[in-house]
């Protein structure tokens, strides 16, 4: 009885954030396709912000 309480609670605690990812994956879907120019924006400005990083130069001091 203890082993089978044992594996349903390790069950339990793997499962959970699998089911908690699958929920927050699902409402940044929504909120991309009720929102798609944020969305871009968003992307966009990850990208920039990788871009600078990178670059070899500071960018006139602004880089930091």
């Amino acid at each position: 009885m203890k082993r089978v309480a044992t594996a349903t609670a390790l069950m339990l605690m793997l499962a959970s954030p699998v089911a908690i990812m699958s929920g927050y994956a699902e409402n940044v879907r929504s909120e991309k396709a009720e929102h798609p120019r944020i969305a871009r924006a968003i992307h966009e400005l990850e990208e920039a912000i990788h871009y600078m990083e990178a670059a070899p130069h500071e960018f006139g001091g602004n880089k930091a």
